[in-house]
């Protein structure tokens, strides 16, 4: 029925506006919020199918390399050092997964992907709004905000480099879609997107977040020009990526060596470059202790306590990199298992290439270098244990992986089991 696929669309969207506003998702009700919904909207997507007689399942290239990491994470939690938080992590990696699934099923048509699209990138602009206006002074001490901003855009994050990471995944793809408007009005519209979240990311000061943008934006311009037939759009496109992360560079090399008071305020607070390699040793120690099936999920926080090295003026409950905390969590299979679904996204991202839909080329170009700058940040930070920000990595992803998308409107019901 269309009216309950309807409200299953409408729960993601619901989910995107509402998780970075529940301060990335750390808000203890926030996660459970989206356990609740997603439930709901299977269940909703499942009863449309049964009162309809559709009962196909859309499948994507990526699902054998997702069955096998949901499954790794069953073993690390039933082997895990603390079997209940385990359970909680595996649960939240199983919502994601589950959210991956509610796009690919409910959003077949390209206007439907628009409206995810024009949500995300909504959803950007907003925060960074709240973020400009909590850096002024405005709403400072209410529920929406953490801590104290100060100088620097946090906005209703908990810590400004996830909110640089959330821009810098939105960043690329708000770019590929200003080269999707037909009307001029279209294009600068969403060229005011774009220049509102740079001017976010570049008001986090994050040095990591800078250079991850920076990254995603070259991706996109290097790819524009070498898998496509050059056209002026596309060279617009790479030039506009290209001095677009030109410039988020040197907005990094102005935070890594200028003496702002902001900068010298708030750098000397977090963890330095010297902390996270000292962290790193006891890391691999731990790692050379748990090889196969790592402490469990979620448990890094608890296990690492006994492997800080000295010399560290903090705990880290995180890793500051999400590769290495994952290996923590679940043991060394996990690095094949990432390299197997990075080369499957990027092979779905090469097919989509080939479509004759400009939105479909450019949507997906934009989720793939938004991916790949997230990819990056987690060299140094852990965005993909800030549920916000995994559940717009996950919707980039489906993005990436769903297959292409049909002109019309979708059937009730489960879709069709295309690729």
């Amino acid at each position: 029925m269309p009216a309950i696929q309807s409200i299953a669309r409408g729960t993601v969207i619901f989910l995107v506006f509402a998780m970075p506003i529940a301060r990335g998702g750390l808000l203890g009700w926030s996660v459970a919020g989206m356990h609740i919904l997603t439930l709901i909207a299977w269940f909703l997507l499942l009863e449309s199918a049964l009162l309809t007689g559709g009962s196909r399942f859309t499948h994507t290239r990526l699902d054998t390399s997702l069955l096998a990491a949901l499954a790794l994470g069953a073993l690390a939690t039933l082997f895990s050092a603390n079997r209940v938080t385990s359970f909680w992590a595996f649960l939240l990696f199983a919502n994601y997964l589950a959210v991956f699934h509610l796009v690919v099923q409910c959003f077949p048509s390209r206007r439907q992907r628009q409206s995810l699209v024009h949500a995300l990138l909504g959803m950007g602009v907003l925060v960074a709004l709240l973020g400009f206006a909590r850096m002024s002074g405005i709403g400072e001490g209410s529920w929406l905000f953490s801590g104290h901003g100060g100088n620097l855009l946090q906005s209703t994050y908990t810590n400004r480099n996830h909110a640089a990471g959330l821009f810098g995944m939105l960043l690329p793809l708000a770019l590929c879609m200003v080269f999707t408007k037909d009307s001029p009005g279209g294009r600068v519209l969403m060229g005011g997107v774009v220049l509102v979240l740079a001017a976010a990311l570049v008001c986090t000061f994050s040095r990591g977040g800078l250079l991850a943008a920076s990254l995603g934006l070259g991706h996109a311009g290097a790819w524009a020009l070498i898998r496509r037939r050059h056209s002026r759009k596309t060279a617009v496109l790479a030039m506009s990526g290209s001095l677009l992360g030109v410039f988020l560079i040197l907005a990094a090399a102005g935070v890594f060596f200028g003496k702002t008071p902001a900068r010298a305020m708030y750098l000397g607070k977090e963890e330095s470059l010297k902390a996270r390699l000292t962290a790193w040793r006891g890391v691999l120690s731990m790692v050379a202790d748990n090889p196969l099936l790592g402490s469990g999920p979620g448990t890094f926080s608890f296990a690492y306590m006994a492997y800080q090295p000295p010399g560290i003026a903090k705990t880290f409950h995180r890793a500051h990199n999400d590769y290495l905390e994952l290996v923590c969590d679940a043991g060394l299979f996990v690095l094949p298992l990432i390299g197997w679904m990075a080369w499957m996204v990027v092979r779905e991202g090469a097919r989509r290439q080939k479509s004759v839909s400009r939105f479909t080329r450019n949507s997906v170009l934009g989720a793939l270098s938004g991916m790949a700058a997230l990819a990056f940040h987690g060299l140094g930070d852990f965005n993909l244990r800030i549920p916000a920000n995994a559940l717009v990595f996950t919707l980039l992803a489906a993005l990436v992986a769903a297959p292409r998308p049909r002109s019309g409107q979708s059937r009730p019901g489960l879709t069709g089991a295309g690729r």
